[in-house]
């Protein structure tokens, strides 16, 4: 295996040459973060100082998402996949999934880590495109429906609600062909509509739009667009490896709900975006289980019980009664020396930062609440 010391220095300079990253197989995150190395080198402040503090400090406190372009969710599946089990993100957003009606729901059933469900909507027609979220199933989430009908973006509307919190979360994905006049016409009356919606307002996605090039007329017509309607936009940073702002995280600025807005890693030629939703966390999942304290039995006295059965002293003569005295004389026997115990357990993160894996010992069952099912979406209209 290939020294820890120089793994982080190959992993650092892949990191700050993302071109590269892109045309390595995808196998390499994982392996790298099998290796226990972070994909930003460690802050120089102190542990309880700096960026680094600041998401884990928040990240005990608030809703943890992520968006990402896939280019292909069915390319990328292992590394969206890691990317949610290693950030433990408590949603993802998830833009380019190129899924169809056909074999949607089947490629984000594999995608999508126990405990989590998952909602999309495939571009119909023609190929590429497509949206979809990842959600830890704990959160209430619901389809909801805009009263309107675009040609130059897709978007997909979620109602989000997770303890007291009720939120609006809009996927949006601009192709970057699409006629920029029209789709600031269209986007308009979009935010006509989400703009007074009930709840906290959050819109995410790509949006093809350097927004950090301020002498782009583009840009400019963007952000005035977005600035009418009190609504911030939060990314400071590069999310494409040719240095642009195309994944961007929007927000009604009077609702000050996103905090700790970053760029994280490399998906495919964008890089991942991470941010926190000023809601408190979601339930934790909870697992049931039964189990027998076999270790703890009496042996002498267990043996003395079992030589006493009506089984060994008088057994039946046809085989029907025979079997019946050996299931209930020994189930019996069994309770009375080693009765079944019920506990239930919160499934929590450990400090490196994933979920605590719970096996039970064989013999037992286990039910764990709001696993990978995906469940139904009634759906809330907006207009």
């Amino acid at each position: 295996m290939m020294p820890p010391a120089i793994s982080s220095q190959l992993f650092y300079s892949i990191r700050d040459s993302p071109l590269l990253f892109h045309l390595l197989p995808e196998q390499t995150l994982l392996i790298i973060r099998g290796l226990g190395i972070s994909s930003r080198p460690p802050t120089k402040r102190g542990k309880r100082s700096g960026k680094s503090h600041r998401i884990r400090q928040s990240a005990k406190k608030f809703i943890f998402c992520g968006l990402v372009n896939a280019r292909s969710l069915l390319s990328n599946m292992l590394i969206v996949q890691d990317h949610i089990t290693y950030h433990q993100l408590d949603m993802l957003a998830i833009t380019e999934s190129w899924l169809t009606v056909d074999n949607g729901d089947e490629v984000l059933r594999s995608a999508t880590p126990p405990g989590y469900a998952f909602v999309h909507k495939p571009r119909v027609g023609r190929r590429g495109g497509g949206l979809a979220c990842i959600f830890r199933s704990t959160i209430k989430c619901l389809l909801a429906s805009i009263d309107l009908t675009a040609t130059t973006f897709e978007f997909l509307p979620i109602s989000a609600t997770t303890n007291s919190a009720c939120l609006l979360i809009v996927i949006i994905y601009r192709p970057p062909s699409s006629n920029f006049k029209s789709f600031i016409s269209e986007f308009s009356s979009f935010l006509e509509l989400v703009a007074t919606a009930a709840g906290k307002l959050i819109i995410v996605g790509d949006f093809n739009i350097h927004v950090d090039n301020s002498l782009s007329p583009v840009s400019r017509q963007f952000l005035s667009l977005i600035d009418s309607f009190d609504i911030s936009q939060h990314v400071r940073e590069p999310t494409h490896v040719l240095g642009h702002s195309l994944d961007l995280v929007l927000s009604r600025t009077r609702d000050n709900v996103i905090v700790n807005c970053s760029v994280a890693d490399p998906v495919s030629d964008h890089l991942s975006v991470h941010w926190f939703i000023k809601a408190h966390q979601p339930t934790r999942p909870s697992r049931s289980v039964q189990f027998r304290k076999l270790k703890s039995l009496d042996l002498d006295s267990f043996c003395s019980d079992l030589a006493s059965l009506p089984l060994v002293i008088s057994p039946a003569d046809d085989c029907d009664s025979i079997l019946q005295q050996y299931n209930s004389g020994l189930a019996a026997t069994l309770d009375k020396h080693a009765p079944v115990i019920k506990r239930k357990f919160t499934i929590r993160r450990t400090t490196h930062g994933t979920a605590k894996r719970f096996t039970p010992l064989e013999g037992t069952s286990a039910d764990l609440k709001g696993g990978g099912r995906q469940p139904r979406y009634p759906s809330t209209k907006i207009s």
